[in-house]
């Protein structure tokens, strides 16, 4: 989250919706210096995609890591 005095907020490209896109869609249009109180008003819909984003991204990486662990189990009994 902080590397030297900066704080550097990122997320991966494996999918949408982006939550950093919410938070500060200034940022993507060009350079800009964003004050933290300008980061609060969207919170609740930026976490609310965050989360929108972990079941839609990962879920089916996370099923499908444990229906392979049930399948190798179910092999080797």
């Amino acid at each position: 989250m902080t590397h030297g005095h900066v704080g550097y907020l990122r997320e991966t490209y494996d999918g949408e919706p982006y939550a950093t896109q919410i938070l500060v869609p200034e940022a993507f249009q060009h350079e800009a210096e964003v004050p933290a109180a300008r980061l609060r008003a969207p919170l609740d819909e930026v976490l609310r995609t965050a989360m929108k984003r972990q079941v839609q991204v990962y879920a089916c990486d996370v099923v499908d890591f444990v229906e392979l662990c049930e399948r190798k189990e179910f092999e080797t009994a």
